[in-house]
């Protein structure tokens, strides 16, 4: 059964009717942050549930806030001494919250509603939210030393920027659950436009490419509920084919995912050029080509791909002219709602590929070859609701057993798919870094002289990326860390993104033995001692790499531009210190 097309509006009434009738483009400001107020809680604090419906607003950013709400009509329950003790003594968080008639604060995790205000000692109307903000701000500004702080998850863009200040030298041991798995959930994130009922999903990464795609996905009308710190629910049911706006679709690649449920399910889509890391070119063939033999016309007006299929989309055999993750992804959800059968050729069939494919089975369609290249899908009439965990990042899971090599700790990595590892290991291996399984757990032992091996017949040993099961590419920058730790020479091979391994250069600053021989091969030799430096990072896995570096440098380290390794790590700071890193956030104005 569809779900409501806004928490508290059932479909069709004229309150729903009056929220949809400003222009899209006029209102879409408004739109998105009343739908991110009724829906995106803030994180769980001291055991409690988290606050339906937080917003977390920047104390800069109270006016612009205030003044897209005031117009949609949301009010807010009185009260002060209350709401004004908790903000001054406030902790952590301070932030508004919206219900579906209201305003409420919220401090360190707990709700705060006083009673209404009341006129001539009768309840009356509550009083505006520009007077909760105005109260808010004077509350803060006013307490010397607060540590109370009002910040946002909306407009993320406007955060201030912020870097990691790391003492390296420690080594990191202890137990770490890895997360979601970053490009399976926008993938499944992505699921929801084909259907109007909902989905459950489970073990959601926390991480700003997450959030980005939630605003994409809220702003094409999908209902998202926090339903627990990494778990949410989505419902597509009154979700409008308008464009995906251009400035949020320009911040991550996988917002093209859109365009293939939106094509079968609407016959439509209207998508700008994504974004994403500039690793090299990254062709939006395989995804146009697939469109194409599913029936649709694809163009491009100069601003945005136009694609349409004017009678629906038609099952066919779809020859895929390389791999593609995404493009696998795009046609396999498209094909999903095509009645009949659809066979995609030369697929890609990585870890994040396969678990789309279960949630696929588990919404209606049947699909067959599940980790091969050779897809076969019977698409149907209509897909409905289903309940998914999304599986454990294998790339995360690396990078965690990179930085416990060459700081000489151990690790054990909870609940892993060893399956989905076998590869990353026998490189890993290769390089001189031992690991074993304990279950579905991964264990590194501790104090591990790493040794490069030569290839049979003492040859310079290889390493290569390449469509899975090959080495995954996301992980080449961190093989090229490791590899500074390790003792001998190693060609590390990026055959697939010409410009992944330019952040070498900073590595290299930081006292690493790196020939960059062109734009796709690099030597390394080790071991080097590295020291301290300040360096950014130019994306998601090289200021993985960078991190790894700066802790097992001697000295001060500083990475800026860390904004690209929170789209792709939950928490790494967070997670890094409980295994015992010295690792700070802080602004990037302060100095270190």
């Amino acid at each position: 059964m569809a779900c409501d097309s806004l928490a508290g509006l059932p479909p069709g009434s004229a309150a729903t009717r009056e929220h949809r009738a400003a222009g899209r483009r006029t209102d879409q400001r408004c739109d998105a942050v009343l739908r991110t107020c009724q829906h995106r809680p803030g994180p769980p604090r001291r055991g409690l549930a988290p606050s339906r419906g937080t917003v977390r607003v920047e104390r800069a950013r109270l006016d612009e806030l205030v003044g897209v709400l005031e117009p949609i009509g949301i009010e807010q329950q009185g009260g002060t001494g209350e709401v004004e003790r908790a903000v001054n003594g406030a902790e952590r968080d301070v932030g508004i919250g919206a219900g579906p008639e209201h305003l409420f604060v919220w401090c360190d995790g707990r709700r705060m509603e006083p009673p209404p205000q009341r006129e001539n000692g009768h309840a009356g109307r509550a009083a505006e939210p520009r007077k909760l903000h105005r109260h808010l701000q004077n509350v803060c500004s006013s307490t010397p030393g607060s540590t109370g702080r009002v910040r946002t998850a909306v407009g993320s863009r406007s955060a201030p920027m912020e870097k990691f200040v790391i003492q390296g030298g420690a080594a990191l041991s202890g137990t770490v659950v890895p997360a979601g798995n970053k490009n399976g959930a926008l993938a499944i994130l992505a699921a929801s436009v084909l259907t109007d009922d909902e989905l459950t999903l489970a073990n959601v990464p926390r991480i700003r490419d997450v959030d980005a795609m939630l605003e994409i996905l809220e702003g094409l009308g999908v209902v998202v509920s926090w339903r627990g710190e990494n778990e949410l629910t989505l419902c597509g049911a009154a979700v409008d084919a308008n464009a995906v706006d251009p400035q949020l679709g320009e911040r991550i690649r996988a917002s093209f995912l859109l365009a293939g449920p939106l094509l079968a399910r609407f016959g439509r889509a209207e998508m700008p050029p994504p974004g994403g890391d500039f690793i090299g070119r990254r062709r939006l063939d395989p995804h146009l080509d697939g469109f194409g033999a599913l029936g649709a016309e694809c163009r491009f007006d100069g601003s945005a791909y136009v694609l349409s299929a004017e009678h629906g989309l038609r099952a066919n055999r779809v020859f895929m002219d390389e791999p593609s993750v995404m493009a696998t992804e795009n046609v396999l959800m498209a094909a999903a709602l095509t009645p009949g059968t659809t066979v995609v050729v030369n697929a890609a069939c990585e870890p994040h590929v396969q678990d789309l494919a279960r949630l696929l089975v588990k919404m209606g369609a049947a699909i067959q070859g599940i980790g091969s290249n050779l897809l076969t899908i019977e698409g149907a009439e209509r897909l409905g609701a289903a309940s998914h965990e999304i599986a454990p990042d294998h790339i995360e899971i690396g990078s965690f057993m990179a930085l416990a090599g060459v700081t000489g700790g151990e690790l054990r990595i909870k609940d892993t798919n060893p399956e989905d590892l076998r590869m990353i290991c026998l490189v890993f291996e290769q390089l001189g870094l031992h690991s074993h399984f304990d279950g579905r757990d991964v264990i590194v032992p501790g104090d591990q002289r790493l040794i490069v091996s030569a290839d049979w017949g003492g040859y310079k040993r290889k390493v290569m990326d390449g469509p899975w099961p090959a080495f995954p590419a996301d992980l080449t920058s961190v093989a090229v860390a490791l590899a500074t730790q390790a003792e001998g020479s190693v060609l590390i091979h990026e055959w697939m993104f010409e410009s992944r391994l330019i952040f070498t250069d900073k590595l290299e600053a930081m006292g690493a033995d790196i020939v960059l021989c062109d734009p796709h091969r690099a030597i390394v030799t080790g071991p080097r001692k590295l020291r301290g430096a300040r360096v950014d990072s130019p994306d998601i896995r090289a200021g993985m790499a960078m991190l790894i570096a700066a802790l097992c440098a001697d000295g001060r380290s500083e990475i800026g531009n860390i904004e690209q390794i929170d789209r792709g790590y939950e928490r790494i700071d967070e997670r890094l210190r409980e295994l015992g890193a010295q690792i700070e956030r802080v602004p990037a104005t302060v100095a270190a």
